[in-house]
């Protein structure tokens, strides 16, 4: 180390010393100079630390110890690095083990902060590594020429001074064996550290986390509902059980989830419910439960019974009848007879041993009834007998087995409904006939048998006044029946296999219904607790395994590399023998050694590359000695074979003119070339993500060059799909980011040359700074502090290359999308504007059968679509919305099978992932709409209860409370003022029918009972259904009803009875509340722009596109009846034409009565009126086809819809707020069925037609007893196009393209582009500036080796004090050296230099000439250099 020195030494010795200099002469011709070559002293402290002292007063010692090293290799950040990788790994090894192990990291709600943590962390913790794996490269390779210096044998020029290894590629070639050197594993190691950050790492995190639809399981606590207290099972049956089956078998809907038309499961939901679900919908999110419980079941096993004999005979047919017995034989040889009538034009029986009606017989029995022992094995008998072409027979006897068991129940949500399934293979296993201890089964034969068919679902009734042929129906064939539309021959036209599958199902879907009512009875008991799963399918934020593994496996690799780096470069291994960063042209010049031999080589370093090829075949061995970069050998001569001398001067020329500088081979700091070729890549790259971001907006990228997935298993384990499209714009923008990091790179080493090059500078902007160790913005923020403004942009850009990375890797995400195609579709139908043609017959006599009788039963006729079914059903059991319907509107359907049968996979099948996806199309297109509404009133003339009670005394006979003593009964009507005369009026029940149910009766208590019915306002007295109104729309009367009555039979006063028809009457104890609407029916239409679904006609979405405007053609025909027969008949065939509003509102008036359809209890009040039928003026309790008769509840079907949308809340709708609410919601969903009922897109239907349709010419003349139609005949048409423009959206896998990381990306091109345009520009000065790049130890030494001034205080000063110094300027030029030579290097400059070019040569009193005495020569010493020498030598005796 350098010391002061001693205090001890001899005087005399220092003074001999400076004789000797003083007796040499300090003035030297110019023959006699020679460059400056040696510094006199080594300073103790690093170059960066020193003080201005004298330099006599230190010495060096050969022990000094320069331990100097780049940040990165610093033991302190690069175990940062390290640690950051190892953080890097444990974070993927930690996000893919929870994934794999919970199906997923979090659920993808859509919210930014998790878009940024799965998109945008991975990539810039990649990007931050691959940063820093860059600087630690960078590092390596700067220092790899001053290690290999710093070998004691030193090394040769081309592995040293003169090696550069500016790209990655470069440095991998390099780290390997040759003749001359070993493997470098220390660069080889940081390289592929590098390398297997931007090819691997960088490039698969942006598909490490993506957004997937995942099945994930839970195990969680269930409850069962726990029937074990009331068993064993007992069956009950009510009007709700046959309402429910019937809309389930009619319908095809599901009135629970639990109940099918095969099994009944028990219910169980999770704990965290507060009731149990027992309807159709038992959750709203989409997932599955599953569990085992019990499941019960019924088997039919049917066997044929052959028509054996048939004998004539006397039948009873109400009476005594001529007919016929059919003889029918089972297998096991039970016989029945079937009597029929001759008159009988068809029958459905289904029947059971016991309870046999007239029409079935056993053969063997004495009585009939009795079952003989043959038959005793069967458990019920069905018979079906045809009339076309002849009289057909068919038979069959089954036995009905019961079964229980438990299994495997999964219950999950499709298409927003539940759906539960059950391991049947399991449960046929496990289960066992159900004894006697759990369910009483001869109850639920006697309930499912049972004539209350016939009223809950009357075909009589239903096809009475129809044209149709009108057979006999027993028992459960009313259901069957109804599905073949009441017609036995329809029926035997199936097979028998369907035969027997349809009344498997009726009697499957009836056991479930009566197990539903005991669910319903046990959920007072405390249930059970069991387990289960809960199965969700959410869209989850999903590790790739397949990436994941990969950079698990490469950040191992990573790591290794990275800890055999750290190793191999501590300065004990890898010692550089530095004191300073070597990088700035000042840092050289202390660097640089004085002897001559390696001045005079340094200074001959050629410019060209190939003369510096040349130069490595010399053989040049260069050292760092003492801190001191020396020439320490030479294995071949200078002017060895093959090797021009000349060529080493090129550019040091004694004692010549100036060089011509346009001649001169110079080196490109840029080529044009390749920065024209990174624009045109920037700008195609922009363009790209442009274009397609402005596609994905409209068009959207579904092709399966964007959407194709690579799937990744292993031995049979799926390691998740990977997209190539984010791969391939994560490795384009790291390329991008890779060449502009090179741009980066050479401008920060030449900007210092560069701005020396410009003109004198201080060592703050020139000889003694260097950007090589700063990066991205901090490289900026120094570049924008001494005006480097290229360079500051060049920087920034750098930083923006990396933003560049992490957006590019953001820009996509794979989900699920549709694909919008434009087809024109045909219309086909149009609103009605026509009425609505129909046949009847109209008599002459005014007391003949009503003409509307035919027209209104067609309205109930095909129950399989029955209207009022199909809105009921929606309303109380959260059944579907009819097709081509939605919020209330309904849509002229049009025809979407061009659309189906166009339906291919347009996105190849290069991928089948999406291999049945299209079958979901949604078409968006313009279609007329309709709607209908109420606007309702409150009644308030109720006020006054004499209007509307009557007041009744009961006797002591009167089977009433014998505490009641007085009663009140509602009269037949409700007046609609104030008025007692003549004035208009409502009936209370649907029609002028008084009524007599329902009680409800609780161990003697009375309890409230409620009714409610829809009924028409009439004129007056003389008025009648279905001739309501001479004026439409008409009115109508919403009514709500409820208090406390009992049913009771009375008797006059004076104990005389009523007629059978008045004696039984519905009493209230007290006056009842009511609660009556006055609403007016409203029919609108406008135009919609509708999305359906084109496979079911589901309505997605719609807008109305104008004011709703009222349907003018809604109420202008009123059954005008057009007489087409002969004139002289009393009954003759007329043709009718009615208005679809005036018949929707006949029908729901009408439907709780059916057999008043025909205005029957009005008829015989009718002066001078005849009837031909027997009339009752008390309701039908015998006919509930379309109104529940319950304990304490008699109400329609639509007011029982409003009670359902109440919650079954009866007192709710008291309120008149909430009765007009839900009438509302009930007129419109009622309407919408209505709509929707029977329509054909070629005929049309109640509300649609077809377009331009018109009346038929032989339509006939008007009838002048009916209403004059109000229009002509002909259609006006709605219709202005005939072909609609449909907008296909076909649900796809797309790729998204994420908007905000699009513009991002642009901007960030847009201003490399710029950039890159720039340096362009800027780049032909710069290579006139600098006649050689300075990428090279030798490069930045050549500069300064023949710098006399600059060395000189280079040796004087510090670093850190000549940055600073602003009075000491250096400039990269020409100029004249000591010997005279003209040389293109660094040299400071005093300010009378500044305005000469070249530069002067210095003066000849700072040199002297030295001669030793065995030389050949003088060689040319500074007289400072002979001082220094003479000192030192002094110092060492």
């Amino acid at each position: 180390m350098s010391q002061y020195l001693s205090s001890n030494m001899n005087p005399m010795r220092l003074f001999n010393a400076l004789t000797r200099v003083a007796n040499k002469p300090l003035f030297f011709s110019a023959n006699d100079r020679r460059p400056y070559s040696h510094q006199a002293n080594e300073p103790k402290t690093p170059l960066t630390q020193q003080k201005d002292v004298p330099t006599a007063t230190y010495i060096d010692q050969t022990s000094t110890t320069r331990a100097w090293l780049p940040y990165a290799l610093r033991w302190s950040c690069f175990l940062a690095i390290v640690a950051f990788t190892c953080l890097l790994e444990i974070a993927v090894v930690v996000v893919h083990l929870i994934s794999w192990q919970n199906s997923g990291l979090v659920t993808d709600d859509g919210s930014g902060v998790l878009q940024i943590g799965s998109r945008f962390v991975p990539t810039l913790l990649a990007t931050v590594y691959v940063f820093l794996a860059s600087i630690l490269l960078d590092d390596v390779k700067r220092t790899e020429p001053f290690a290999r210096l710093s070998s004691p044998a030193g090394a040769h020029a081309d592995l040293s001074v003169s090696w550069t290894a500016d790209a990655w590629w470069d440095a991998l070639f390099s780290s390997f064996p040759s003749r001359h050197k070993k493997t470098n594993w220390a660069m080889l190691c940081a390289t592929l550290s590098f390398v297997f950050g931007f090819l691997v790492v960088s490039p698969l995190s942006s598909s490490l986390i993506v957004s997937q639809t995942v099945v994930l399981t839970q195990e969680t606590r269930f409850l069962q509902l726990n029937i074990r207290p009331s068993m064993p099972i007992q069956a009950k049956s009510s009007p709700e059980t046959f309402y429910r089956s019937i809309s389930s078998v009619l319908r095809n809907v599901s009135t629970s989830a639990w109940i099918s038309d095969h099994y009944a499961v028990l219910p169980f939901w999770p704990a965290s419910f507060d009731n149990a679900p027992l309807g159709p919908i038992l959750f709203e999110t989409d997932q599955t439960w599953t569990s085992t419980t019990s499941v019960f079941s019924i088997e039919m096993t049917c066997e044929p019974m052959q028509l054996t004999n048939l004998t004539d005979g006397a039948v009873w047919d109400g009476t005594l009848v001529d007919g016929r017995y059919a003889h029918l034989s089972s297998p096991r040889g039970c016989t029945v007879f079937y009597a029929s009538s001759y008159a009988e034009i068809g029958a459905v029986i289904w029947d059971k041993p016991g309870s046999f009606s007239s029409k079935l017989l056993f053969a063997d029995s004495i009585d009939g009834i009795s079952v003989p022992p043959p038959c005793s094995q069967y458990d019920e008998y069905y018979v079906t007998a045809g009339t076309s072409p002849d009289t057909i027979f068919v038979g069959e006897a089954c036995e009905v087995l019961y079964f229980m068991g438990d299994a495997v129940v999964t219950a999950n949500r499709t298409n927003g409904q539940s759906l539960v399934k059950i391991d049947e293979q399991q449960y046929r296993a496990n289960r066992k006939l159900i004894s006697s201890t759990l369910a009483n089964i001869s109850t639920f034969q006697d309930a499912f048998i049972s004539s209350d068919w016939s009223i809950h679902l009357s075909a009589s009734d239903i096809i009475g006044y129809t044209n149709q042929a009108k057979p006999i129906i027993e028992g459960p064939g009313n259901l069957l029946a109804a599905l073949y539309d009441f017609s036995p021959d329809r029926m035997l036209a199936d097979t028998t296999e369907q035969r027997r599958d349809v009344r498997q199902r009726i009697k499957g879907r009836f056991f479930g219904e009566l197990l539903r009512n005991y669910f319903n009875d046990n959920l007072l008991h405390d249930p059970v607790e069991t387990t289960g799963l809960i199965i969700t399918s959410p869209r989850r934020l999903v590790v790739v395994s397949a990436v994941a593994i990969t950079l698990e496996v490469v950040l191992v690799i990573i790591l290794t590399s990275l800890l055999v780096v750290f190793v191999l470069t501590r300065p004990a291994r890898r010692p550089l023998g530095l004191d300073a960063d070597p990088n700035s042209a000042m840092s050289m010049a202390k660097l640089l050694s004085d002897d001559k031999g390696t001045v005079r080589a340094v200074s001959n370093t050629p410019t060209s590359t190939d003369e510096k090829s040349k130069l490595t075949q010399l053989t040049y061995r260069y050292g760092i000695t003492q801190g001191k970069l020396r020439l320490i050998g030479q294995e071949s001569p200078v002017t060895g074979p093959n090797y021009d001398s000349s060529s080493m001067g090129a550019q040091t020329q004694r004692g010549q003119a100036p060089i011509n500088l346009n001649g001169m081979k110079t080196s490109t700091v840029f080529g044009i070339w390749p920065l024209i070729i990174l624009i045109i890549l920037l700008t195609i790259v922009m363009i790209a993500i442009f274009t397609l971001y402005i596609y994905s907006q409209g068009h959207k990228l579904y092709q399966k060059a964007f959407v194709y997935t690579v799937s990744v298993s292993v031995k049979g384990v799926d390691l998740g799909d990977v997209n190539p499209a984010s791969i391939v714009t994560t490795l384009v923008a790291v390329v991008i980011g890779l060449w502009w990091g090179s741009l980066d790179t050479t401008l920060r080493m030449a900007q210092p040359f560069l701005a020396l090059a410009t003109g004198p500078v201080s060592g703050f902007k020139g000889a003694s700074i260097s950007y090589r160790s700063s990066y991205l913005l901090w490289a900026s923020a120094r570049a924008a502090r001494r005006k480097h403004w290229l360079l500051f942009l060049v920087c920034t850009g750098a930083f923006l290359s990396q933003i560049l990375t992490i957006a590019m890797s953001s820009l996509w995400s794979r989900q699920p999308g549709t694909v919008p195609m434009v087809m024109e579709i045909p219309k086909t139908l149009e609103i009605r504007t026509v009425p609505i043609l129909s046949t009847g017959r109209l008599s002459n006599n005014p007391r003949g059968l009503d003409r509307r009788s035919v027209a209104l039963s067609d309205l109930f006729g095909n129950l399989r679509a029955s209207w009022v079914y199909g809105a009921v059903v929606q309303l109380s059991l959260n059944g579907p919305e009819p097709s081509w319907s939605s919020g209330g509107w309904s849509f002229v359907p049009i025809d979407l099978s061009p659309v189906n049968s166009s339906n291919v996979n347009i996105q190849s099948t290069l991928n089948t992932s999406q291999s049945n996806e299209n079958s979901l199309n949604k078409v968006t297109l313009e279609t007329p709409a309709i709607r209908g509404r109420l606007e309702c009133s409150q009644y308030h003339p109720l006020d006054n209860a004499s209007l509307w009670l009557e007041d009744w005394r009961l006797p002591d006979d009167a089977e009433l409370n014998p505490n009641v003593t007085r009663g009140y009964e509602l009269k037949g009507y409700l007046p609609l003022n104030h008025s007692i005369a003549d004035h208009p009026f409502t009936t209370l029940f649907s029609s002028d029918r008084r009524l007599q149910c329902c009680q409800n009766m609780t161990n003697d208590t009375v309890g409230q009972s409620s009714i409610g019915y829809w009924s028409p306002n009439l004129k007056d007295r003389q008025s009648y259904y279905p001739a309501i109104s001479k004026s439409w729309p008409a009115n109508f009367t919403v009514k709500w009803i409820r208090g406390h009555a009992v049913e009771a039979t009375l008797s006059y006063t004076d104990g005389t009875d009523l007629s059978d028809d008045k004696r039984n009457r519905l009493i209230w104890t007290e006056p009842p509340q009511v609660t009556a609407l006055n609403c007016t029916p409203i029919i609108e239409t406008t135009d919609a722009s509708v999305t359906v679904d084109a496979t079911n006609g589901r309505i997605v979405d719609f807008k109305l596109l104008g004011q709703p405007q009222e349907d003018r053609f809604a109420w202008t025909d009123d059954f005008v009846a057009y007489r087409h027969g002969p004139p002289m008949e009393s009954e003759f065939d007329v043709n009718m034409t009615t208005s679809h509003g005036i018949l929707f509102i006949l029908g729901i008036l009408g439907a709780a009565d059916l057999e008043n359809l025909i205005g029957a209890t009005t008829l015989r009040s009718v002066p001078g009126g005849e009837s031909f039928y027997s009339f009752s003026t008390a309701e039908r309790l015998e006919e509930q086809t379309f109104n529940i008769r319950d304990s304490g509840l008699n109400v329609d079907y639509m007011t029982y819809a409003m009670l359902s949308l109440a919650n079954n809340n009866h007192s709710a709708l008291l309120d008149g707020e909430v009765l007009k609410e839900t009438a509302q919601k009930t007129f419109t969903t009622f309407f919408q069925h209505f709509v929707n009922n029977r329509i054909s897109m070629t005929s049309g239907g109640y509300l649609y037609q077809p377009l331009d349709e018109k009346f038929p010419s032989d339509i006939g003349e008007p009838y002048l007893r009916t209403k004059p139609p109000t229009n002509g005949t002909a259609s006006n048409g709605n219709s202005t196009d005939r072909i609609t423009k449909a907008t296909i959206s076909r649900p796809m896998e797309i790729l998204s393209m994420s908007g905000t990381a699009a513009w991002i990306c642009i901007v960030i091109l847009g201003y490399l582009i710029i950039t890159c345009v720039l340096l362009v520009i800027a780049s032909r000065s710069y290579n006139r500036l600098l006649l050689r790049q300075v990428n090279s130890i030798a490069d930045i030494a050549f500069l300064v080796a023949g710098s006399h001034r600059l060395l000189k205080t280079a040796r004087e000063r510090s670093l850190e004090s000549l940055k600073h110094d602003d009075s000491i300027a250096a400039k990269l030029d020409w100029f004249i050296t000591d010997q005279g030579d003209r040389r293109w290097g660094i040299e400071i400059v005093s300010k009378a230099d500044v305005s000469v070019s070249p530069a002067p040569s210095m003066r000849e009193s700072d040199t002297f000439s030295h001669s030793d005495g065995d030389s050949d020569g003088q060689d040319d010493v500074s007289w400072y250099d002979t001082v220094v020498s003479e000192i030192q030598a002094v110092g060492r005796y």
